[in-house]
Formats: structure tokens, C-alpha cells, sequence
């Protein structure tokens, strides 16, 4: 029953500390956000944004709009995400990715089209060999992860349990070529 008491008594204390160093029960510092005024204004119109009508709360200041679409690479969203920028967009090409170790059956290594500044095509050029029922869950990961990467643009593609370092090796190599082309 003491030891029961103990046990208790010490994980409350232990939860009381980490909760204080966090600053969740207010032991915490919180930083003054309140708008600063200079005593010395220039007759020039002011272009910052009103001062925010709750005490204690930053001024608005006007914004971008949030990006819209399904948030990365996930499947399940709200379609595919909008066009990147001139600026951001692949330059036209073929491009070959870092050829990345996946363990102990080889190495990873891809190459990407792009055309119209979008990846069109994803190929394979080297894949981890191992036999049977692993073989073939690395083939199946792989297509799943090409089809996904393509119609979503994007290396962030969900990995397939049972082929983990074989995917994480697909992605790795893949941003590699989607790096460079668009720093192309």
C-alpha cells in the first residue's frame, strides 16, 4: 500500500514539473504582443493595417488566402492542388534521381519526364531484388506510389507497410529528381 501511495504521489509531482517547464499551468513568461507606439510619427499616411479592437492581440494585417487542395500527397483530399507558380514549376525534361541503398536487396533509383511542366512519366531504373511475396509487394508498392506521384505531382506519397525501406528509398529518389528539375 506504501509503495502504491509513493508511486502515486511521485508521478503527480513528476507531471506537475513537466507541465510547469511547458509552461501549460502558467509558469510561463507569455511574451507581450501588445503594438508598440513611437512617440516620434512622420507626417507620411500610415499603410499598416488597424489597430486589433481586443486588448492583447495583434493588429490584422492582410493576408493570402490559404492554399485550397488536399494537403500534400495524401490521397482522399479535394482533388489535385493548384498549379505551382511560373516560378515554381519543372522545367521540361528528363531527370534521373540519386540512386539511394534500400537495405540489404539493392538500391533505388528512378528517373522522371517532364513535360508541360508536370511529371508525366516516372520509370524505374534500378529495384531492390529479393523473392517471392517480397518482390512482389515492392512491385505493387512501387506502382501504387508511381500512380500516386503523378496524379497528385508530388514526392509525397504514402509509404506501403511491408516494403518500408524499398519506399522510403522510391521517395527519396524521386524529390531528388524533382529537385532537379526545378532547379533546371
Amino acid at each position: 500500500m506504501r509503495r502504491a501511495i509513493v508511486a502515486i504521489v511521485s508521478t503527480a509531482a513528476g507531471t506537475v514539473v513537466l507541465l510547469g517547464a511547458k509552461g501549460a499551468l502558467g509558469f510561463a513568461e507569455e511574451p507581450d504582443i501588445t503594438p508598440k507606439t513611437t512617440a516620434n510619427r512622420s507626417a507620411a499616411p500610415s499603410t499598416s493595417a488597424p489597430a486589433s479592437p481586443v486588448p492583447n492581440q495583434p493588429a490584422a494585417t492582410p493576408t493570402k488566402p490559404a492554399p485550397t487542395g488536399n494537403g500534400g500527397g495524401n490521397s482522399g483530399g479535394n482533388g489535385p492542388p493548384p498549379p505551382p507558380p511560373a516560378s515554381m514549376r519543372m522545367k521540361d525534361g528528363s531527370y534521373l534521381g540519386r540512386d539511394v541503398d534500400a537495405g540489404p536487396h539493392g538500391d533505388v533509383q528512378l528517373r522522371i519526364q517532364v513535360s508541360g511542366g508536370k511529371m508525366t512519366t516516372i520509370t524505374v531504373v534500378k529495384m531492390p531484388r529479393s523473392s517471392g511475396q517480397s518482390q512482389k509487394l515492392t512491385e505493387d508498392a512501387f506502382r501504387k506510389m508511381t500512380a500516386t506521384a503523378l496524379r497528385e505531382q508530388t514526392a509525397e506519397v504514402d509509404i506501403v507497410s511491408g516494403a518500408t525501406e524499398s519506399c522510403e528509398a522510391y521517395i527519396e529518389s524521386l524529390q531528388s529528381a524533382m529537385d532537379a528539375a526545378y532547379l533546371a
